[in-house]
């Protein structure tokens, strides 16, 4: 798990992996499988850190 967390935060994305979870969670679906494979699909693009911080704002 920790290896997974240096490798979000090694690349910039740990902000958007924060939303991708916390969306999960809201809906049920917090295994960190579902999380990865939502990250792995999304390509993590800026817009996807836009989108993340604003899902990440709405959760708050």
């Amino acid at each position: 798990m920790n290896d997974i967390l240096e490798l979000i935060r090694a690349h910039g994305c740990l902000e958007y992996a924060q939303a991708v979870a916390d969306e999960h969670a809201m809906r049920g679906l917090a295994t960190l499988e579902a999380v990865l494979r939502d990250l792995a699909g999304s390509g993590g693009g800026a817009g996807d850190a836009r989108d993340a911080r604003v899902l990440a704002t709405r959760s708050a």
